[in-house]
């Protein structure tokens, strides 16, 4: 979603299960623009945690920043995002060259592909595709106790 995008959504608590109500000045003067017969279609875009979206790439720096020297000067942390989507399948071949060298899109985690607990749920897996896939491979699994008791103090800020 572009900035642009974004900034054209209109915002709208919930009142008794059955009236939208606007939170945002442009949202009401956009209603009053409205004429009693208009028709209005909505999408809805759940609002997601942006502290556990950070929180991820917090968790993300503080694992890499423990790995041994050799694993981080093959694997970038600049490109530890990418790595590990690529280690967990999260990506769709886009094309194939007849070399069979493909073109690959890694799924977006973006606000508006994913909704929170979507985003609870790919979090919770890519902790495990680091123990699973990094850390018992890389004969880190010492730092299994370490990374989740700075897993859990970020959790305790978040909730």
């Amino acid at each position: 979603m572009t900035t642009d995008t974004f900034l054209e959504l209109k915002s709208f608590k919930v009142h008794k299960g059955q009236v939208l109500i606007p939170n945002q000045v442009e949202t009401a003067e956009w209603l009053e623009q409205l004429t009693n017969d208009s028709q209005v279609y909505f999408k809805h875009i759940e609002a997601r945690d942006l502290g556990m979206h950070k929180g991820y790439f917090k968790i993300l720096s503080f694992i890499y920043d423990k790995l041994p020297l050799g694993f981080r000067k093959t694997v970038l942390k600049a490109n530890f995002y990418k790595f590990l989507k690529m280690i967990s399948k999260e990506y769709d071949v886009v094309f194939e060259f007849k070399d069979g060298t493909k073109m690959i899109e890694y799924h977006s985690i973006s606000f508006s592909k994913m909704n929170q607990e979507r985003f609870r749920k790919y979090f919770n897996n890519q902790m495990s595709i680091v123990y699973e896939e990094i850390l018992i491979p890389l004969e880190c699994d010492y730092l299994m106790d370490e990374v989740n008791a700075e897993f859990e103090k970020l959790l305790s800020k978040l909730f």
